[in-house]
């Protein structure tokens, strides 16, 4: 299991983001979850913090519920958070399900009880009241959920949310035109 949480200079280092994640990856860890976190957020964010922490706490959450009812050999949690352009936060959380997703005219299900998800809903107006948007993608069995919040100015990102299942999740993020975070 890998955790690196913070970035390798204070600069880069988001303290609210990563006592979410240090959090997230104890849960992990006493489940025995194989994760990942890739957090390069700086201290100086274009959304509020709490924004940042509610959106990553919700996804992360999920993350955990849907790991656990997953068969453990299975499990696998991944995240990653940068900034891009400095004006848009890209957070995605990659993570397996046991297969089972209900959606009822364009909003989750939850699985906790009836009605819709808040999880995800409220992941998605944060997005929305930054002037970004949320994706969430499913398909065999992996679930992938990608939040862009900050200001789209001059950004040639969509101003939509919504759920596409599809057969190859992160081609289907590539195929937004979003770029993939590379590490030199």
């Amino acid at each position: 299991m890998a955790a690196n949480l913070s970035a390798e200079n204070a600069e880069r280092q988001n303290t609210a983001a990563d006592a979410v994640a240090t959090h997230y990856a104890l849960q992990y860890s006493k489940y025995n979850i194989p994760f990942s976190f890739k957090l390069d957020l700086p201290t100086i964010l274009p959304i509020p913090k709490i924004d940042l922490c509610l959106t990553l706490s919700n996804l992360l959450e999920n993350a955990l519920e849907a790991s656990l009812k997953t068969d453990s050999a299975k499990r696998h949690i991944l995240v990653q958070a940068y900034l891009h352009s400095d004006r848009m936060i890209l957070l995605t959380v990659e993570n397996i399900f046991d297969g089972n997703i209900t959606a009822k005219n364009g909003e989750y299900q939850s699985s906790k009880r009836s009605g819709c998800g808040i999880g995800l809903q409220s992941v998605r107006h944060i997005a929305e009241k930054s002037g970004g948007y949320s994706r969430f993608l499913y398909e065999n069995g992996t679930f992938c959920a990608t939040s862009y919040c900050g200001q789209r100015n001059n950004l040639l990102i969509p101003p939509i949310s919504v759920i596409i299942p599809s057969r190859y999740p992160v081609m289907a993020i590539r195929a937004l035109g979003v770029p993939r975070r590379h590490n030199a």
